[in-house]
């Protein structure tokens, strides 16, 4: 009887033992959870949702908050735009454009906890039906105060160029 007693406990043990190791095979060695790039996408598209509302209302300074305290802007045919108060004047300057449409699709989203990369394509209107710009863009965010910010973006149009006026 005391011999199956401990064959039973021994059993017990090793099947407790085998059920521990087994779920932790999920995590890395420190038992940190790994970062997931696929969960950021609704939080990514719901940043570029509140950025259409801001752009279509001109609410500049939800745009400038959209951005780092050092965040950067590449726009064409300019130098970059560096700073929360360039990047304010220049928000300034895009709101004279009157859109009144903004729709813009992320086609990739990678990185780390550290900073995402978002790739996608922008149309912007006049409210109108007609088409003030339509392009590609790269955003680089990063977490500043525990909230996901553009640390820097470039963005170009797929427009020809408007014809040289002579």
């Amino acid at each position: 009887m005391k011999q199956k007693l401990s064959t039973l406990v021994f059993f017990i043990v090793l099947v407790v033992f085998f059920s521990i190791g087994c779920s932790n095979a999920n995590t890395t060695k420190d038992s940190t959870p790994v970062f997931d790039v696929n969960a950021m996408k609704p939080v990514i598209e719901q940043k570029d949702k509140d950025w259409a509302t801001a752009i279509t209302t001109s609410d500049s300074s939800k745009m400038v908050n959209h951005y780092t305290k050092d965040g950067k802007i590449f726009p064409p045919n300019s130098e970059p735009i560096v700073g929360r108060r360039a990047i304010s004047d220049f928000v300034s300057a895009v709101m004279k454009y009157g859109i009144k449409e903004y729709k813009d699709e992320t086609t990739a989203l990678y990185g780390n906890e550290d900073n995402l990369v978002e790739e996608g394509t922008y149309t912007m209107g006049d409210g109108n039906g007609n088409t003030i710009d339509k392009g590609k863009y790269i955003a680089i965010w990063r977490k500043e105060d525990g909230d996901w910010k553009i640390f820097s973006n470039m963005y170009n149009s797929s427009l020809p160029p408007a014809p040289v006026k002579k």
